[in-house]
């Protein structure tokens, strides 16, 4: 009996059946233990089912480089409540750099403009938000905190008698909800504002801002200059000052838009209606027309260290306990009982 022979044949790619594309990645069976069309490990890919998209490559950001300064961290500050975006490099030379335009948009020449410029030995810097502030740590300077372009504000009312803005107001109106709700109907009457020379408008900030951007409802007719104050022990002018509110030629408030400023080293805390933070006052030279309204307020401010808001002036205590070791007991006393003074 001749022996057995077995007959092979060569099977070419066109032969073959294609194994089809479930979708999905399973890493937690072992391979051998997944069924035709799945898969153990799946890189460069999205899973898109049925199919898969292959992920997009790399491209540079700017065309030119940084010299030889190599990047230590980077970092994208997004917003919640409002729609802004930044792009940050920390460098080697330590200093903060943000990307002229976003991802993925290419820009001619390098990275971008330096927005912070840190101490030497910085390390790979520790980034992150909390109410749309932005909190940076390097590990040789103090913390930083950054608002960006626009951000709610903490309070916004106006103050209009011929006697001079207390320390402490007690009167005034109170806009804050109207500024921060975003709906174009409700809206802060700025009318008559600057018939005293003591009108003002308050608002609060949890930073030392460096600009406001207003939405005007109604807008300003009459010829007036506005004035931007700090506190800084009294109340005093900003310096490098843009109004962009004036659309109208030498009427502030005539149109939408940001008020800017060099950012203050000297600012500090107060309390006022109600409220601890970093106060600006704006005045007129000239009352603002019957009318004149203002849909949203903003602020905006650059890097800068974190501070306490609290304005150094002492408050009563709560409660106090004083422990008799003789007796054994507590005596407590509240705020009503230890009084004021």
């Amino acid at each position: 009996m001749p022996p057995r022979r077995t007959i092979t044949t060569q099977r070419t790619l066109a032969d073959m059946q294609p194994i089809p594309f479930r979708g999905g990645c399973n890493t937690y069976n072992a391979p051998e233990n997944l069924p035709s069309g799945s898969f153990s490990m799946i890189q460069n890919f999205r899973g898109q089912h049925p199919a898969f998209k292959p992920r997009a490559g790399y491209t540079k950001l700017h065309t030119t480089a940084d010299g030889t300064n190599k990047t230590l961290s980077l970092y994208q500050f997004s917003k919640g409540r409002r729609t802004e975006r930044h792009f940050f490099a920390q460098m080697g030379d330590d200093d903060v750099l943000e990307a002229t335009n976003a991802p993925p948009a290419v820009t001619t020449g390098v990275f971008g403009s330096e927005v912070f410029s840190g101490s030497a030995g910085s390390i790979p810097a520790s980034w992150t938000n909390m109410n749309d502030l932005m909190i940076f740590s390097n590990g040789v300077d103090q913390h930083q905190i950054y608002a960006g372009l626009d951000n709610f504000v903490y309070h916004f009312g106006t103050y209009s008698s011929a006697a001079a803005l207390p320390v402490i107001p007690i009167t005034g109106n109170d806009y804050t909800l109207q500024m921060i709700d975003g709906q174009v109907s409700t809206t802060a009457s700025l009318a008559g504002l600057g018939t005293n020379a003591t009108d003002c408008v308050c608002i609060c900030c949890p930073v030392v801002p460096n600009r406001l951007y207003m939405k005007v409802g109604t807008k300003n007719t009459t010829a007036s200059v506005m004035t931007v104050k700090y506190n800084n022990g009294s109340w005093a002018t900003v310096s490098g000052k843009t109004d962009g509110t004036i659309i109208d030629s030498g009427k502030t408030i005539s149109g939408d838009g940001a008020v800017t400023w060099t950012q203050p080293t000297d600012a500090i805390p107060s309390y006022m209606f109600g409220k601890s933070g970093f106060w600006i006052i704006l005045l007129f030279s000239a009352p603002l027309s019957a009318g004149t309204t203002v849909t949203e307020c903003t602020y905006g401010s650059g890097f800068q260290p974190i501070q306490n808001v609290w304005d150094g002036q002492r408050v009563p205590v709560v409660e106090a306990r004083v422990y008799t070791d003789a007796t054994g007991a507590y005596s407590v006393y509240s705020y009503a009982s230890i009084g004021v003074g």
